[in-house]
């Protein structure tokens, strides 16, 4: 599961400065999980490892929002991080009632609000 799941800061040690993963985002501090078992929306198959993935990340997101307040996420293939986006919409967390909530489109961003 190590190999397959990763979360990581958008904070580059080397050059010291944060970068972007997409020219979508609008905050400066982001985080990006690669996954192999985080479905899109048309590719869920329901194995225990992509229940598992969806669950770290749905607790992952859970304290972010908690943090701060709003958090932006988004999907995309790898490398296609700044095409267009194909859905853009804002919700309220607790429309996310459980992990599979976070399956989304390829190339779809959400704005997650604490608050209406």
């Amino acid at each position: 599961m190590s190999q397959d799941y990763l979360i990581e800061n958008n904070y580059d040690s080397t050059i010291k400065r944060r970068f972007s993963y997409s020219s979508h985002f609008s905050y400066k501090h982001q985080a990006a999980a690669y996954a192999n078992q985080i479905p899109l929306n048309n590719q869920i198959k329901g194995p225990a490892e992509e229940e598992k993935c969806l669950t770290i990340l749905y607790n992952y997101m859970d304290e972010a929002i908690q943090n701060s307040q709003v958090v932006e996420y988004f999907t995309s293939w790898n490398g296609e991080e700044d095409l267009a986006l194909f859905k853009k919409r804002s919700i309220h967390c607790l429309d996310i009632k459980n992990p599979y909530d976070l399956v989304i489109e390829d190339r779809e961003l959400w704005e997650i609000l604490l608050w209406n």
